[in-house]
């Protein structure tokens, strides 16, 4: 397990507890000092688009692994509506459409064709084809936002996720009259535009982890994005396979699994090596009962 530090379940999140309302800040910054002139908007629209993908990545990691531990759900509702704020969607709505419904039917074994939050649900496509990215992209946040609330308010009524649901959707109802009415030129630049831009590129990204996978075995339930930005600076989201494997396990200890299942080739252990540097590899070698040098095989 990773370590514990203070009101985090792991250590590897203090830089996840600090961009959520460090995005959040300067998003309502960015609104206040709105100046309708043209290198400015443009300026102030790339630092909002850049900071909300990392919000994004966050909101999916923590609708897996709650942030805090369990004796502070108070703070742990709270932090998710600052995500919500970012990236305008509730987190039970959320959880409602990539948990329970994408994780379980793209698992292994699964019925792919059940996952509507997938580019398979699309009529005329099946494993391995798929609908145009451009379509899926379009049209997924309406179809998720009507699936979605039919389940909350059929099945989940009178569960304590219900409860969180409509109390963040008072929140973000409130908070978009609020904004929209004190400055709708503003709010429709830096709060509406980028929430588009930034969850088309989110959903454009789920296809590309799914397109053409065969759902044949646990590693071919998802592809890999080995680039800087899934990687590094993506919390691992791009060892992907890994991920829909063992959906629970925290993002720092996503490597040690690729390791462990997905590291086939001479050119998988370098970039393992390579790339993978500011978390304790050595450790996790010595649970699997290797040592650094016979790591490189």
């Amino acid at each position: 397990m990773p370590a514990r530090i203070g009101i985090l379940r792991h250590k590897a999140d203090r830089i996840t507890a600090a961009l959520v309302p460090l995005a959040v800040f300067v998003q309502l910054t960015v609104y206040l000092a709105f100046q309708p002139r043209w290198w400015e908007i443009l300026v102030m629209l790339g630092l909002m688009i850049t900071l909300l993908r990392p919000v994004d990545l966050i909101e999916h990691n923590v609708a897996h692994l709650p942030l805090f531990h369990h004796e502070h759900t108070r703070l742990e509702e709270f932090y998710e509506l600052l995500m919500a704020i970012g990236t305008a969607m509730p987190m039970e709505l959320y959880r409602v459409q990539h948990v329970q419904t994408h994780h379980h039917f793209t698992k292994y074994g699964a019925d792919i064709t059940q996952d509507w939050s997938g580019p398979f649900s699309y009529s005329g496509t099946k494993p391995p084809w798929h609908p145009s990215h451009w379509r899926y992209a379009i049209m997924f946040y309406p179809r998720a936002w009507y699936r979605g609330i039919k389940i909350m308010m059929g099945k989940h009524r009178h569960t304590a996720a219900h409860g969180r649901f409509l109390r963040s959707m008072l929140v973000l109802v409130s908070c978009w009259m609020v904004l929209a009415i004190y400055n709708w030129r503003a709010w429709l630049l830096f709060y509406v535009a980028p929430w588009m831009i930034a969850n088309i590129a989110k959903v454009r990204a789920n296809w590309n982890h799914h397109v053409g996978c065969e759902y044949a075995s646990r590693q071919t339930t998802a592809n890999n994005n080995q680039s800087w930005f899934a990687m590094e600076l993506g919390f691992y989201v791009g060892i992907h396979a890994a991920h829909h494997a063992e959906p629970s396990r925290h993002w720092s200890l996503l490597p040690e699994l690729w390791w462990e299942e997905y590291c086939d080739t001479t050119a998988d252990r370098y970039i393992y090596h390579k790339r993978i540097k500011w978390l304790d590899r050595r450790l996790w070698l010595e649970k699997s009962g290797r040592t650094l040098h016979q790591s490189t095989r």
